[in-house]
């Protein structure tokens, strides 16, 4: 959970309880709990708030918000997206060394249907469209986001660092709102060009203030992936959505190819 604040630094009470409400209704944070090391934040708040009654003090942070949906139908469908390209794939490398004979029809057939798939995951995680300017905390109190679910955002804020400090070849960063902090996700199609920027470009925009277009989404923590950024007048563009989208576009033509094959 990223922070929320007032301009002078104070917390904000009811933006930590918004910010509570992903972690305690979407059916994804109790998964990343799983996979954790650590309780999710929201309860660890909980748990320090139930110890203060044993103290005589009033608890800091109360959550009593009534959960409106149960979300479980958000999380199974996008469950679905993400399983659907691996079940397409096996399935029809099956079929088609069952029908030899056919191999190619088959592999062009599920060829057509694996893009199909990617494109639907695509246009979830990198919804390319209704761009709307956010804050820190209205991002965090957003419930219906998740790693595949996106929310297409823009954001404005000053770079405070690195997403993981003092480490000279992380490409990330951290970017501050007057009401909170979170982290950039900053992601070229090759990885060597990450650490390039990281080293020799990213301490560039240090203490700079920026406007960021990109995709708001949630997994272990909540980030946001950078589509572009402007700076001193200047636009820098992270090109991975592009690339993908080119690289399906050829994978479909493949795939229809391939039906032409006798």
């Amino acid at each position: 959970m990223a922070i929320s604040a007032y301009n002078d630094g104070g917390l904000s009470k009811e933006s930590i309880v918004n910010a509570m409400k992903w972690e305690k209704w979407n059916v994804w944070a109790k998964w990343h709990e799983i996979n954790s090391t650590h309780p999710l934040i929201s309860k660890r708040l909980l748990a320090i708030s139930a110890r203060c009654e044993e103290f005589g003090q009033a608890p800091y942070i109360e959550f009593n918000e009534r959960k409106p949906e149960s979300y479980v139908d958000d999380f199974l469908i996008e469950v679905a997206i993400l399983l659907a390209p691996f079940i397409i794939f096996i399935a029809f490398a099956i079929i088609a060394l069952l029908n030899f004979e056919q191999v190619y029809f088959w592999a062009g057939i599920g060829g057509i249907l694996l893009t199909l798939s990617l494109f639907v995951k695509l246009n979830r995680t990198h919804k390319n469209k209704d761009y709307t300017e956010r804050k820190v905390a209205d991002l965090l109190s957003e419930v219906k986001v998740s790693n595949v679910t996106s929310i297409p955002t823009i954001l404005e804020g000053k770079i405070i660092g690195r997403g993981n400090p003092g480490c000279i070849f992380n490409e990330d960063f951290v970017i501050q709102d007057d009401t909170g902090i979170i982290f950039l996700d900053y992601n070229q199609p090759l990885h060597i060009i990450n650490k390039i920027f990281a080293l020799f470009k990213s301490p560039e925009y240090f203490d700079k203030t920026i406007k960021v277009k990109g995709w708001y989404r949630r997994s272990t923590v909540p980030y946001m992936e950078i589509y572009s950024m402007e700076v001193d007048g200047q636009i820098k563009k992270c090109h991975t959505y592009t690339t993908t989208k080119v690289i399906l576009y050829i994978l479909m033509a493949i795939s229809i190819f391939l039906l032409f094959i006798h």
